[in-house]
């Protein structure tokens, strides 16, 4: 689609006398417009369309299953039993009581350091809500390492895995939940 657009300027001259010239130019504005277009096969019946998506019902399974998934951690880790292989709960360390803890003082060590900064810039007499920001932006990139080193456990975690599996068969399997 193309259109023209009218547009009108005024200049002043410097000869001492004010003098207003108004020209009108002609410039070009072009839009790319994008139609998609989805053709349906066959159309789906209702009942196969919320067979695609998860009910409340859904939800509240799954939230009843990963807590329960977290008691059974918790009552095996206080009884010394825990190993990472009974379990897998990545994801929901922020539900035990390890991980709020662990989140709870990284979040109040971030809001001190705020605050102290704050301080001494009030003492000292200057404001830099920059050196503030990048404060507690170290504390975000504290959680950011931590969230790549988890990330480079679990990659090495699949490679011994794998290394250790003898046969094709069990190698392409661990490919495959690999990249699911």
């Amino acid at each position: 689609m193309t259109g023209y657009v009218s547009t009108s300027c005024s200049t002043e001259a410097n000869a001492g006398n004010l003098q207003q010239a108004s020209t009108t130019m002609k410039r070009r504005v072009q839009f790319d417009i994008t139609q998609n277009t989805v053709r349906l096969v066959r159309r789906l019946s209702q009942s196969q369309v919320n067979q695609c998506f998860w009910s409340d019902r859904d939800f509240q399974q799954r939230r009843r299953d990963d807590q329960q998934l977290i008691s059974d951690r918790e009552i095996r880790s206080s009884s010394g039993s825990s190993s990472t292989e009974d379990f897998c709960f990545r994801g929901l360390e922020s539900c035990t009581h390890v991980g709020r803890s662990r989140q709870r003082k990284l979040r109040e060590e971030s809001l001190y350091a705020v605050l102290e900064e704050h301080w001494y810039q009030k003492v000292e007499g200057w404001c830099n809500a920059e050196a503030i920001a990048n404060l507690y932006q170290e504390f975000s990139l504290l959680a950011l390492e931590e969230a790549q080193w988890l990330a480079k456990q679990d990659a090495q975690f699949v490679l011994e895995e794998a290394c250790v599996s003898t046969t094709t068969d069990d190698v392409q399997t661990i490919l495959v939940h690999q990249h699911s």
